[in-house]
């Protein structure tokens, strides 16, 4: 059977356009893709924007269109068996999450790190009802103070400074339950043990300025989770 999609969305603001794709499991494994833009909802004439990669793990594309234009898009998926599926997907205009100012910030991120007191974690725990082993301040999603390879917890928060009004997107890839919340909206939930280190998705609409957001996950099985933007 052709690869099949779970979910397809599209979202345009000004001259930014981001592309969003999401596989079931009982789907063949993703190969490549190819994203076309079009003037027009029926996807004629000529293509005013595109990409094309052969990434087994992207579900996502941003785009920089040539002009503020009503953009139409075809997404093009193939899978390892050089099967492919076409989806039309007509974009929406987003509403930009507002800034906030926070004085006296500095780099860097708060850290909790928490651990099962008895059990197995199958699923990201209500952290706010826990009690930290250790708390404080990293550069980075450092995961070094854990004490154990399984069945531990962390939580980040901080801020992101975002330069300009526009579209961003994110990626988690976590080997066990993640979650990535800004300004309390939660952008990517992927919660749950996983076969593997996998990649999930989201975007928002940001405007200029800081932003809260907090990354949670927990690890059942040792692999790491990282956070690309």
């Amino acid at each position: 059977a052709p690869i099949m999609l779970s979910s397809t969305n599209a979202s345009v603001l000004g001259t930014q356009l981001l592309v969003q794709w999401q596989l079931p499991l009982s789907s063949s494994p993703q190969l490549s893709y190819k994203v076309e833009v079009f003037t027009n909802a029926s996807l004629t004439g000529t293509v005013v924007a595109s990409a094309f990669d052969n990434d087994p793990e992207a579900r996502q594309k941003l785009l920089n269109l040539p002009s503020v234009l009503t953009p139409y898009v075809r997404l093009t998926i193939a899978d390892i068996f050089y099967q492919t599926n076409v989806f039309s997907i007509t974009p929406t205009t987003p509403t930009l999450s507002p800034a906030t100012s926070v004085p006296g910030t500095v780099g860097g991120l708060t850290v909790q790190y928490y651990e099962a007191a008895s059990g197995n974690w199958t699923a990201l725990p209500n952290f706010a009802a826990l009690t930290p082993i250790y708390q404080g301040a990293v550069s980075s999603l450092d995961t070094s103070a854990r004490r154990q390879r399984v069945n531990y917890g962390f939580s980040y928060t901080g801020y992101l400074t975002v330069p300009a009004d526009g579209l961003y997107a994110f990626t988690i890839h976590s080997g066990d339950g993640s979650k990535l919340v800004i300004d309390g909206v939660t952008v990517i939930a992927f919660d749950g043990l996983h076969d593997s280190s996998q990649f999930l998705s989201g975007g928002l609409a940001l405007a200029a300025g800081q932003h809260s957001f907090a990354v949670q996950f927990f690890k059942g099985a040792a692999n790491p989770v990282n956070t690309t933007a």
